[in-house]
Order: C-alpha cells, then structure tokens, then sequence
C-alpha cells in the first residue's frame, strides 16, 4: 500500500507540474506587453488627432454661425423688399 500512495502522490506533483508549465506557456513575454503598449500609445495619438479635429470643427463652428438677431433681421428687410 505504500508503493502505491508514492504512486499516486507522483501522479499528483507530474500533474501540477504540467499545469504550473502550460500556465507559463499563456503568460504574455515582453515582446506581447512591447507590442500593447505600442497599440496603446496609438490609439492615444489616435484619440489626441481626432480630439482636436472636432475642435476646430467646433471653432469653426462658432466663428461662422449666424447669430438669430442678424438673421431676423435681414428676414424682416428680405420681407420688406419682397413687399416692394
């Protein structure tokens, strides 16, 4: 009965070994954490470029919009020319 329980105990440790080796198998080396922190640091680039296109968008925006008090203005000497 002793061989046996040594047995099983080498089964166990042969077992847990060839989990503890596919584990580190799955761990990321340091060329896939290189690799992350390249797309990371695109995407921020990515995000910084697009941020400020939507705010010269929104300068834009508000250098040439027209305002309603000159729109109805002109509307009413629109109307009043029509009218002529």
């Amino acid at each position: 009965m002793i061989k046996k329980n040594k047995k099983e105990s080498k089964m166990t440790i042969d077992k847990l070994a060839i989990i503890i080796a596919k584990s580190f198998e799955k761990t990321a080396t340091k060329n896939d954490i290189e690799k992350i922190e390249r797309r990371i640091a695109e995407l921020e680039n990515n995000l910084i470029y697009h941020i400020g296109s939507v705010n010269r968008r929104l300068d834009d925006m508000s250098i040439n919009r027209v305002k309603y008090e000159d729109f109805d203005t002109l509307k009413k000497r629109v109307k009043n020319l029509e009218k002529a």
